[in-house]
């Protein structure tokens, strides 16, 4: 049976999901992939591990700061091989799936206007290292952010933007950035969202989203060697 995005997110929302309690400074590691999320990433603080009563679901970590939404999911839906990184067709599957979802939520209230900037597709190659493709590149690879000793980590990555409807009865702008990876068995997604954005502060959301994600490579600098890829060099 297909699950959807949209159902993790309902999933989030529902009190069975189960929250596990942390000490503010305690950093949360997921046993599946051993993955390690500080209690704070660069101006972000984690507020919430949820564990779902799906083991497919997995687990989701949330970050917050003001305008600024962090979310992780770590999860298998019921698959026993997800390769390591964003080559893969069962991460290219999953990728597409995400992206639907997002932009199908994002037409619905209190949002409107939701569509796609930019994302990835699947080739060989990998896009410059430690910067997002932009939406002028139309994207022709995945992305990859992070460098160690001539290795690299991919994600396949996608920008949506939609309109927000306030209890103000006011209007505002957000843009939503989902990349997704396979890392030991496990799909690794993050989505990422500024709101209130205009087009200077969506450079800023672009520079804070590929910090944020450097943060929690840097975090992960032990477990994270067997999820980078060998740059290829001519």
């Amino acid at each position: 049976m297909s699950m959807r995005w949209v159902y993790a997110i309902a999933l989030l929302l529902s009190s069975a999901c189960q929250a596990q309690r942390l000490a503010a400074d305690t950093p949360y590691i997921n046993a599946a992939t051993e993955l390690r999320f500080p209690a704070a990433v660069q101006q972000l603080h984690r507020i919430g591990v949820q564990q779902y009563p799906d083991p497919r679901l997995g687990v989701a970590i949330s970050y917050r700061s003001g305008q600024e939404h962090a979310d992780i999911f770590v999860y298998d839906k019921g698959l026993s091989l997800i390769p390591n990184g964003a080559r893969s067709p069962e991460v290219w599957s999953e990728f597409i799936q995400s992206r639907s979802n997002l932009v199908r939520m994002y037409n619905q209230k209190p949002y409107t206007n939701g569509r796609e900037i930019m994302y990835t597709a699947p080739a060989e190659d990998t896009a410059q290292l430690s910067v997002l493709p932009k939406a002028s590149d139309s994207a022709s690879s995945t992305s990859s952010i992070g460098r160690s000793e001539g290795k690299v980590a991919t994600f396949h990555v996608a920008m949506i933007t939609a309109t927000k409807a306030l209890s103000t009865g006011q209007e505002e702008a957000l843009s939503t950035w989902v990349l997704i990876t396979g890392f030991r068995h496990q799909f690794a997604k993050l989505i990422y969202t500024y709101e209130g954005v205009d087009n200077e502060q969506h450079e800023v959301a672009q520079v804070h989203l590929r910090d944020f994600v450097l943060s929690l490579i840097a975090a992960n600098e032990g477990v994270g060697n067997s999820f980078l890829e060998e740059v290829n060099t001519p």
